[in-house]
């Protein structure tokens, strides 16, 4: 009865712990920068997550907007909202968070100013280091 109940209660915690694996924490979000793989307008085309909950993105340096906002988690999809008080825009962007890169989801999200972003297309991890990125 023992080795029943402990291999069902050693599957249960495997089971859990390999479903968890594939959702994206918040945690190891926050603090880090996205740049799109396909460049922006002109350059470089980034996406900055901070501790705070907050985020910027720039799409380049023929831009004069600086999008920023909030973040959240809902799942495994990363999701940006524009302050609209704040910039004029009230976007909303949605991402899939995987290990190291972000992919953008086209269906339920705004357009980025400048730059045409394909559904499923990339923005990879890099540290971005001050602004413009």
């Amino acid at each position: 009865m023992f080795i029943k109940v402990a291999t069902v209660v050693a599957l249960g915690a495997t089971l859990a712990l390999s479903g968890c694996a594939s959702i994206a924490h918040q945690d190891n979000l926050a603090g880090k920068g996205f740049v799109y793989e396909k460049g922006g307008f002109p350059d470089r085309f980034g996406i900055q997550l901070y501790d705070d909950g907050g985020f910027t993105y720039y799409v380049g340096a023929f831009s004069s907007h600086v999008g920023y906002g909030t973040w959240e988690l809902d799942g495994d999809t990363l999701i940006l909202r524009e302050n609209a008080n704040t910039t004029g825009y009230s976007n909303i962007f949605k991402f899939k968070v995987s290990e190291d890169s972000l992919s953008y989801i086209a269906e339920g999200s705004d357009k980025f100013m400048y730059v045409d972003v394909g559904d499923g297309e990339k923005f990879t991890e890099e540290k971005l280091s001050g602004f413009p990125f």
